[in-house]
């Protein structure tokens, strides 16, 4: 009675990123914290790896909002989870809080878009309504 097990090699094809879910945390009257689920292909490590998340702040209806462009980080942090062997069973999927600080009036913040960058290139925006943490239909 011999047993025999199959296997078959499976190749996951390198792509631009996908954000799952967008959590706006541990808000203060500095800071807040935007917590971002998502996953990546390739699982980019070493001096060359390039996936991060990068938000993008739109204002409430009637406000501004001064930003200094793209906020963009995790990049350390994605890349030491994907060298640990305890990210493995989690296949190419990541989870990672950027601390955002602000001054002013945090009611002037309507929405953020919310991006993943890799070598393939950017995901498609994932936005949420700031007040909320609601995710938006559309980004506006």
């Amino acid at each position: 009675d011999d047993k025999y097990i199959a296997t078959q090699d499976v190749k996951v094809l390198s792509q631009p990123g996908v954000i799952r879910s967008v959590s706006i945390d541990q808000r203060t009257q500095s800071s807040f914290q935007v917590g971002v689920t998502g996953y990546s292909t390739p699982r980019e490590t070493g001096t060359n790896a390039t996936t991060q998340v990068c938000l993008t702040f739109s204002p409430a209806s009637g406000a501004s909002v001064q930003a200094n462009g793209q906020l963009c980080g995790l990049k350390e942090d994605i890349e030491i989870w994907y060298e640990r062997n305890i990210s493995y069973p989690t296949g190419s999927q990541f989870h990672g809080g950027m601390t955002v600080s602000y001054s002013g009036d945090i009611n002037a913040i309507g929405g953020i878009k919310v991006v993943l960058k890799n070598k393939e290139g950017d995901s498609q925006p994932y936005c949420v309504d700031f007040k909320s943490g609601n995710k938006l239909d559309q980004c506006p």
